[in-house]
């Protein structure tokens, strides 16, 4: 686990580095209001491509993990590819038609593809990381990065607009990763000829508490939208530029959870509640360091996007003593779901989702992009907690 860990951790250094150099030119040839917008898209699309996803992505893992059934995982597959398809047609349509005024609808339409392409992308790559080969996902998220990269700056040189370069760019990456992921597919899982309707139905009712638990984890990326329609577009472009400066630290600890469950499902009930134990103390250790990056969060933002974006410090700051909890919760359910106690990891994250819509709606009125961070941070915590006390009661 601790090779495939690092393998896989680096690749996800190098691609955050990669997009973060996306974003910050991104942000430097568009306004406050195309940044927010791009945000709104890419929160909602991601929010709602978790229900096209049917929890496959997890099935995916936990099968091919525990039991390598090649009929099955493909049979997951080709469920998943249909309702890729499907929700980048709807995807699109819905960012085109509600595009707000002064912004390329056509930018953010491709925008919501390529997001609907990167979640068929990486419901794919489950398949290499159950079966511990840390090569794949990690090639997979630099070249899908470093290509992103290439097109952006090409598009730029051809006197593009900076939004519209920034969704092509992230459309011709995604797809250029999907090349790569299917090549490996054809040649690691057997296609079978014998796939029915009836198949792929029962295989969607499985990865229905994934789902359940997966759509409920994603409600923190409704963040950017709720602020959007309670607040403003400033304050959630002032938010977006926030939290993408903090999404690179969310980069090990997520290559941590994706690996987490097929490696608890191989684990004792013993084993998987130490490795809790050991996340847990890890993440907390990390609230001081971060505390003292936040006192200098305003020279640090005006330093990397402008003095523009001044307005971001506080929600930085706050989002940045949060990522601990973003982080922690996630892995948690990860070592309980393959403990095989997804329902219950579900039944936590729906109502911990209903608490946290509420907090965000209250949090984007009463202090906009600020609130928000913190709606985010407290319901986090909250959840953490709960999980662990799961774990403490059910892994001995």
């Amino acid at each position: 686990m601790k090779s495939k860990f690092a393998l896989f951790a680096g690749g996800r250094v190098l691609g955050s580095l990669l997009q973060a150099i996306i974003f910050l030119l991104f942000t430097r040839v568009s306004t406050i209001s195309e940044v927010g917008a791009a945000g709104i898209v890419f929160g909602a699309c991601l929010f709602l491509g978790t229900f096209a996803d049917l929890g496959m992505m997890n099935f995916v893992s936990r099968a091919r993990a525990v039991n390598r059934d090649d009929h099955e995982v493909a049979q997951a597959l080709v469920v998943n590819r249909y309702t890729s398809i499907a929700a980048a047609a709807v995807f699109a349509f819905g960012a085109w038609a509600l595009a707000p005024t002064g912004v390329s609808s056509l930018a953010l339409a491709l925008l919501a593809i390529s997001v609907a392409v990167e979640k068929n992308v990486e419901t794919a790559l489950a398949v290499p990381i159950a079966d511990d080969i840390g090569v794949m996902p990690a090639t997979s998220i630099v070249l899908r990065r470093a290509s992103a990269l290439v097109a952006f700056l090409a598009l730029q040189v051809t006197g593009l607009d900076g939004l519209t370069s920034y969704a092509v760019s992230a459309l011709i990456g995604n797809l250029v990763g999907q090349i790569q992921i299917q090549i490996w597919l054809s040649k690691h899982v057997r296609a079978s000829n014998d796939i029915r309707f009836s198949h792929l139905v029962s295989v969607a009712q499985k990865g229905a508490p994934f789902l359940l638990s997966n759509v409920a984890g994603q409600a923190r990326t409704l963040d950017t939208v709720f602020l959007g329609l309670f607040s403003t577009s400033f304050q959630a472009g002032l938010y977006a530029a926030a939290t993408r400066l903090t999404a690179p630290l969310m980069l090990v600890p997520g290559t941590l959870t994706t690996i987490l469950m097929p490696h608890a499902a191989k684990s004792s009930s013993a084993a998987a509640r130490t490795t809790a134990r050991n996340i847990i103390l890890a993440y907390l250790a990390c609230l001081l360091p971060l505390g003292i990056v936040g006192i200098f969060a305003e020279p640090l933002i005006v330093l990397v996007l402008t003095d523009r974006f001044a307005g971001a410090a506080l929600p930085f700051t706050v989002a940045l003593l949060s990522v601990p909890f973003v982080a922690l919760s996630p892995a948690l359910g990860a070592i309980l779901q393959g403990q095989g106690h997804e329902r219950l990891v579900a039944i936590n994250g729906v109502v911990s989702a209903c608490v946290l819509l509420v907090a965000l709606v209250a949090g984007s009125i009463g202090l906009g992009a600020t609130g928000v961070a913190l709606a985010v941070g407290v319901v986090y915590f909250l959840k953490s907690v709960s999980l662990w006390q799961s774990i403490r009661t059910h892994l001995h």
